[in-house]
């Protein structure tokens, strides 16, 4: 995040770099000459700031599965709150992984019914489908 970034954050929500600085724990004087260029902007603090400002999100779920049945159960909450592009990012994402823990746990665990299931689940980023087991 840079400090162009950061002072425009700062604007659109009419938050004061002293608000911030407090947000931080760290003094409003320290925070004026990071945002003026005086101070050096380490990763570490633009890190920080970031995560103040929320602009990096993270959603939690959790699954439950009943044995032997194989009922699953979810509990995603919060999910509502995000926006429809976050929360299309935030499936594809689970998606992924989840195909990619499957492949690497082996393909021949599966039936060729659930590998075709898969397939048709998985959209790459590319537009391409998804084939660990070809």
């Amino acid at each position: 995040m840079t400090i162009e970034e950061i002072k425009n954050i700062l604007a659109e929500r009419g938050m004061t770099q002293q608000e911030l600085a407090t947000a931080l724990s760290i003094s409003y004087s320290s925070m004026r000459q990071i945002l003026s260029g005086a101070t050096k902007l380490t990763e570490q603090l633009s890190k920080h700031i970031e995560y103040v400002l929320n602009k990096r999100k993270q959603q939690t779920f959790i699954y439950t599965v009943d044995l032997p049945e194989g009922t699953v159960r979810s509990w995603v909450p919060g999910f509502d709150t995000l926006s429809e592009e976050e929360q299309q990012k935030t499936l594809r994402a689970i998606c992924h992984n989840v195909l990619a823990e499957l492949a690497a746990k082996g393909a021949e665990r599966l039936t060729e019914q659930e590998r075709e299931a898969l397939k048709e689940l998985a959209p790459t980023p590319y537009g391409q489908t998804y084939e660990p087991y070809a």
